[in-house]
Order: C-alpha cells, then sequence, then structure tokens
C-alpha cells in the first residue's frame, strides 16, 4: 500500500513540475493540461463507448443483442454501431457467432472454458483449443 502512495506522490510532484510551454505533443505533454491535444474544440473531438460482451454468444441471447444493436440506430457517419464478443466455447453457438461477425462485429476470444490458463502450456492449448473452434 506505501508503495502506491510513494508513486501516487511522485506523479503529482511530476505534474507539478510540468512546464506547458517547452511540453509539446509528440514528445511531451504535461498530466494537468487539460486542452485537448491539437487545439481542437471540445465539439469537434469524436466520443467512443466501447461495448463488450464476455463469455458466450448463442441463441438464448441473440434476439437481445439485436435488438441492443438496433439496425435503426446509426453512428454520426452513418454506420450502425457494434460492439465486441469475447466468447469462451462453453454454450457459445458458432453459427451465431459467423452471424455477428458477418454483421461487423469483432469476435475475440476469452479461453475455451473461461478460466485463466496457469502457464504457457495451458495458454498455447487454450489458443489452439479457440484456433480449431473457429476454423470448424
Amino acid at each position: 500500500m506505501s508503495f502506491f502512495i510513494l508513486i501516487a506522490i511522485f506523479g503529482i510532484a511530476i505534474a507539478q513540475e510540468c512546464n506547458v510551454d517547452t511540453c509539446k505533443l509528440p514528445d511531451c505533454r504535461c498530466y494537468a493540461d487539460i486542452n485537448p491535444p491539437g487545439n481542437v474544440a471540445l465539439e469537434d473531438i469524436p466520443q467512443m463507448v466501447v461495448i463488450t460482451m464476455d463469455y458466450s454468444l448463442n441463441e438464448e441471447y441473440k434476439d437481445y443483442y439485436e435488438e441492443l444493436f438496433n439496425p435503426g440506430i446509426k453512428n454520426p457517419n452513418g454506420c450502425k454501431p457494434t460492439g465486441t464478443f469475447f466468447i469462451q466455447d462453453e454454450g457459445t453457438s458458432y453459427d451465431v457467432v459467423k452471424i455477428f461477425f458477418d454483421e461487423g462485429f469483432e469476435i475475440g476470444v476469452n479461453s475455451v472454458s473461461g478460466q485463466i490458463p496457469s502457464d504457457a502450456t495451458g495458454w498455447e492449448l487454450d489458443i489452439k483449443g479457440q484456433k480449431n473452434n473457429k476454423t470448424q
């Protein structure tokens, strides 16, 4: 705990010593600088909302996700919103995964079982298992 407090105090001390006149992007940015990089107007800064879902993707949740990502909703650029599914093998329907992938959703791999492997061999087996599942 004391280590983290020391880091926080050190970080505050560094932030207070930063000179915004000499610290310039891309090589330097002061911690306390609240202005957007490049003097971009606040109303022109794109906003990004990240939506991710973990675990199984299957028929049980398909309708829910289709409603959540309603085709009638559009981003300002005219594209429909999408998300990222971090899936595990157990309970996942790869036919449903393909439907969402074809609609532009990202598919990430959580793990085969939903558990974190304990060593390098476990990670290797898990990755090979997921690769095999995705290519069937």
